[in-house]
């Protein structure tokens, strides 16, 4: 079959179309698609993951830990459990058992990587799958790279499929329409749109080709991906679960939802000025059914609070910012008896600064730059010796202060 100019062309067109020839007698193309993308994704996240391993024990010095799963969603890269890892399967391939072990590394990504919940296909061991077959194709994809740095920079993998994409669709006729619209009409559409910021909608997502030409877009043009945020919506579950697979493999962060839905938004808790919390107290006043002795006690507190507030700013030399942060790290009692203020506050000092420079839009719902913050933030306590037993609730108090100082931050 002659290769149509889909955007893959990366050298490996005939082995491809060999892994999806091998299993076309037991099925049809609506099926066999998944069997092959679904193995092909496997192998990406196996090798990327192996190599974030391997980086990271190399960091150990610097604060890295390559067994905490915010370091790889950090940087678009899964975490795999022992029973996923490609090596593993690869030895295994020739097993009769070979369709369940296959089943239980999908469960397990899945357990592990909660964006790819009920995204990944699980039935390998159904007794329509020929064994055998699954197990060559197995070995053509060991033979393909994909995973590494230099296959992911140059998109192997989403090439890869995008290649299928193309000839599935071709090979189920009228309805592979369902799922993919061909490349140059997403890219005139994309275009036209000129996503450089903002929010990029699609509410019949497809197989989400609108949205990975919208990164692309991006990129070509000099621009921050962080700048846009991914929404779509799909209705048929088959073709969603092929959106969520083409937006993972190209560590694009999106929300997909799987029906059409109303969306409601998180309510954020923003910082109040005294003057807004003293017209609230007068406001609670006006309602009879409370004492007044009540109000005034809580008056006298707020205001003792703002006034150490004050003082304890000024003493420490901080920024309103910086004290926030303060503030969330001091609430572990143990961490100023180990630490001292002086720590204490380069900590703060330090978490503003970096935490501010990769706050994004959308960031509290993109999963890949809330782990990054959370990386972020663990790196700097364990390079301070901040208490290991306290750096857990503390790394979740300072990104609670972060969702609310990024809203000030945004309309300063």
């Amino acid at each position: 079959m002659g290769t149509k100019d889909n955007g893959a062309n990366v050298g490996y067109e005939a082995q491809l179309w060999q892994m999806a020839d091998a299993l076309r007698g037991s099925m049809d193309a609506a099926e066999y698609k998944h069997v092959v993308l679904g193995l092909t994704f496997l192998k990406d996240i196996s090798d990327a993951f192996e190599e974030q391993h391997s980086m990271l024990e190399a960091e150990r010095s610097q604060g890295a830990d390559p067994e905490d799963l915010d370091e790889y969603r950090a940087v678009n890269i899964f975490w795999v459990p022992p029973e996923a890892r490609w090596p593993y399967l690869k030895a295994q391939a020739k097993q009769s058992t070979i369709g369940q072990l296959v089943d239980d590394a999908m469960a397990g990504i899945e357990r592990d990587n909660p964006s790819l919940k009920g995204v990944l296909p699980k039935d390998y061991a159904r007794p329509t799958l020929d064994k055998q077959r699954l197990g060559q194709i197995i070995d053509l994809i060991t033979n393909i790279r994909v995973g590494d740095r230099e296959a992911r920079s140059k998109d192997v993998l989403g090439r890869i499929y995008e290649y299928f994409l193309s000839q599935f669709a071709s090979a189920e006729g009228k309805k592979g329409g369902e799922f993919y619209t061909p490349r140059c009409v997403v890219r005139l559409l994309v275009e036209m749109l000129e996503p450089y910021k903002g929010r990029v909608y699609d509410p019949c997502c497809g197989s989400s080709g609108m949205f990975v030409q919208s990164e692309e877009f991006i990129a070509a043009h000099g621009g921050r991906i962080g700048d846009i945020s991914i929404y779509g919506q799909e209705s048929n579950y088959t073709t969603w679960r092929l959106a969520k697979m083409n937006l993972a493999i190209r560590g694009i962060d999106g929300q997909i939802a799987g029906e059409i839905r109303t969306r409601r938004r998180k309510n954020i808790v923003q910082s109040r000025s005294f003057a807004e919390m003293l017209e609230e107290a007068i406001r609670r006043y006006q309602n009879r059914s409370i004492e007044a002795a009540q109000v005034i006690e809580e008056l006298i507190a707020l205001a003792k609070k703002m006034k150490e507030a004050d003082a304890r700013g000024e003493s420490l030399s901080l920024s309103e910012d910086e004290i926030a942060f303060y503030d969330a790290l001091e609430t572990n009692g143990s961490a100023v008896k180990v630490l001292g203020d002086e720590t204490l506050c380069t900590i703060a000092r330090e978490l503003v600064t970096s935490v501010r420079k990769n706050v994004m839009i959308d960031w509290t719902v993109r999963e890949n730059v809330r782990a990054q913050l959370r990386v972020i933030v663990k790196r700097i306590l364990r390079k301070y010796g901040y208490p290991p037993d306290k750096q857990e609730k503390a790394t979740q108090t300072v990104l609670e202060q972060a969702e609310v100082l990024s809203q000030e931050w945004a309309t300063a």
